[in-house]
């Protein structure tokens, strides 16, 4: 039995159901939910051989390839999100072979710890608006929504600038949106570390 293939949130009463026990038995090895969260995340976690493979590709290529990766494993298991780095890469081992990676193609030392951490903190908040962009939408809200809303609020003449983005709803697709989200923010990280 495998908690972390649930994907979602997981709490104590789940956990004890799963492995036929009194949820006061799991209470005495897990002090709260928040530590259960934090160990479903590092059970979760990938190890540096299951990253993409960067033989053959430039940088950008890799840290694209690398972006997707941790955008299926972070919509997969948002606990992920929820303790982000710290239970993404607890040894470091990952952070370890990323630097390494990087100084292959160029980087110094630093600035591909800096090019690593940028990347992750982006993804996890643009994954964590897109989740709840979701939830909203489920609602009947979320993103779409407002812009359509403030659309129908205002004159065409007050907002000229959002009027010519002209967004449909399938710019507000997950794959979609982080597609775009993504090419801007390679863009400024291979920008920024010059290569």
């Amino acid at each position: 039995m495998d908690v972390t293939r649930q994907g979602g949130d997981v709490n104590m009463q789940a956990v004890a159901a799963m492995l036929s026990v009194d949820v006061t038995t799991l209470y005495r090895h897990l002090n709260s939910q928040v530590e259960l969260s934090r160990m479903v995340a590092e059970l979760a976690a990938p190890s540096p051989d299951s990253l993409p493979d960067p033989a053959g590709k430039t940088a950008r290529e890799w840290l694209r390839e690398l972006a997707w990766f941790y955008w299926r494993l972070m919509r997969s298991h948002s606990t992920l999100i929820e303790h982000s780095q710290s239970a993404i890469d607890p040894k470091y081992e990952i952070l370890e072979y990323v630097v390494g990676v990087l100084r292959k193609f160029g980087f110094s030392p630093r600035s591909a710890a800096f090019c690593y951490n940028q990347l992750i903190n982006s993804l996890v908040g643009f994954i964590y608006l897109q989740i709840q962009d979701e939830e909203e939408r489920s609602r009947g809200g979320g993103r779409f929504m407002d812009y359509q809303r403030c659309l129908a609020t205002f004159a065409r003449e007050e907002i000229p600038n959002i009027v010519s983005c002209d967004l449909t709803v399938e710019d507000f697709d997950p794959e979609a949106a982080f597609e775009v989200f993504l090419n801007i923010t390679l863009d400024g990280i291979i920008a920024q570390m010059g290569k």
